[in-house]
């Protein structure tokens, strides 16, 4: 979708009214659970790079289970100056413990390389920018 010159993939328009609300989008419409996104620092973004590497950490209960097969791009929005993207994990089904969960890598592609734009968290209000980990 295109937007006063803006794409935006995925989501859906609950999702947009609570991010403009200040609410986090995970769960807004969908059975998606909120995530921990980071960078990976294995793959540090370039500016010349359309692809960014990720590290998702879902935040449910999952029992020390990564989240590989259930990461989604909610939604993927870019601008001039800034790369806005929220990403979520589909739970899985049953009872799990709730001991920390180990990061799941995952990529994002681009529509043009991310140069010298900012790349934000935006499953809340202010986004935040992604980072590296800390240890």
């Amino acid at each position: 979708m295109t937007t006063n010159g803006e794409r935006t993939r995925g989501g859906s328009l609950v999702a947009v009214v609570a991010l403009l609300a200040g609410c986090a989008v995970a769960g807004s419409g969908s059975s998606a659970g909120a995530a921990g996104v980071t960078l990976d620092p294995a793959e540090p973004p370039s500016p010349g790079s359309a692809t960014v590497a990720l590290l998702v950490t879902e935040t449910a209960c999952n029992s020390g289970e990564d989240a590989d097969g259930r990461i989604e791009l909610e939604s993927l929005r870019e601008t001039d100056t800034a790369v806005e993207l929220v990403v979520t994990v589909t739970p899985r089904d049953g009872g799990h413990d709730c001991q920390s969960n180990p990061p799941t890598p995952f990529a994002v592609e681009l529509d043009e390389p991310l140069g010298d734009r900012l790349l934000l968290d935006a499953s809340t209000q202010p986004s935040r920018p992604v980072a590296m980990p800390t240890s």
